[in-house]
């Protein structure tokens, strides 16, 4: 059985479709998943065992570009085509059934809920399935992961952090995560901060800023490592709304989420145990925008005790 994915661009928005992903590929064996992604979602999604061919994509190519990826598309026929950008792209190829370009969806739902909606529009009834997706780590790999932490007896120790986002607004203050850090080492636990290169500065500044010591992975793992590294060490995750809340959320481990302009709605974490903090009877938020007008209240003022204690709530 041949299928197309269309995914989403960005790595946040990509987990949160993982869901659909894994409740499809779990109704239909053996199939032969071609998968569109983005240049920032490639490195994870090669990792996944049950893609047979990834196909970058950039949304800003050319002309030239768009009829060259068409025509190679027309060589197949698929039996489905799921478009979770709902980009008119099924329209122009060979298929059996795909997504429906005009959908009707609930706009305030959770953004894991409507991917799941999309695959019901196209697909008809499923059973929601989790973690069916085989994302492969290989031994040296792992090795070198356990070698920057360096942890024994890991899974009732390490709190990892995750200290940035994509846009600066939705990152919590350095002030609120030192204080965070701190508690968590007075609780025993071993703070770790994960996060890539555009992270690196910010969590140095916070060691030296207020003289802490703490591992500090970002910059150091891909986003796929994540997977390995939750799975064996985390006991929990505390993170801005970001693609580390969401891959947290989707290993089903204890997440609390901060946020600050976007909605915990529809971006909140969704794992089992978790919680969303964010400052309350503030009448801008969530005004999900990418400038802030205002002095970032949302994130400035939420206090880190408030979110120390929220935090607590996951771990009980």
């Amino acid at each position: 059985m041949n299928a197309l994915i269309i995914t989403l661009s960005n790595l946040g928005d990509l987990v949160l479709s993982l869901p659909a992903i894994d409740s499809f590929v779990a109704k239909y064996k053996d199939l032969d998943l071609k998968v569109i992604c983005s240049n920032k979602t490639f490195e994870f999604l090669k990792s996944c065992k049950n893609i047979t061919e990834l196909i970058v994509f950039n949304k800003r190519a050319n002309l030239r570009e768009k009829l060259d990826l068409i025509k190679y598309l027309r060589k197949f026929y698929f039996d489905f085509i799921i478009d979770f950008k709902n980009s008119g792209l099924p329209l122009f190829l060979k298929k059996k059934v795909s997504t429906p370009l005009f959908l009707n969806l609930p706009k305030n739902i959770h953004r894991k809920e409507r991917h799941l909606l999309v695959l019901k529009k196209t697909i008809g009834d499923f059973e929601e399935k989790r973690r069916v997706l085989k994302f492969e780590i290989l031994p040296e790999r792992k090795e070198y992961l356990d070698s920057l932490l360096n942890i024994s007896n890991p899974k009732e120790k390490v709190i990892f952090l995750g200290i940035g986002a994509r846009s600066h607004l939705k990152r919590y203050t350095s002030e609120g995560f030192s204080f965070l850090i701190k508690k968590i080492k007075e609780k025993g636990f071993i703070p770790v901060s994960v996060g890539d290169s555009f992270d690196r500065e910010f969590s140095e500044f916070i060691k030296e800023r207020f003289n802490l010591s703490f591992i500090d992975l970002c910059a150091k793992t891909k986003p796929q490592d994540l997977i390995y590294l939750f799975e064996k060490y985390a006991k929990a995750v505390i993170s801005c709304d970001s693609f580390i809340m969401h891959l947290s959320s989707y290993l089903n481990i204890p997440t609390l989420g901060i946020f600050g302009p976007t909605s915990e709605k529809k971006y909140g974490p969704w794992s089992e145990k978790s919680r969303a903090v964010f400052k309350e009877n503030l009448k801008c938020r969530p005004c999900q925008k990418a400038v802030c007008k205002f002095c970032h209240e949302c994130m400035r003022l939420l206090e880190p005790q408030k979110v120390w204690e929220k935090f607590l709530e996951i771990l009980d």
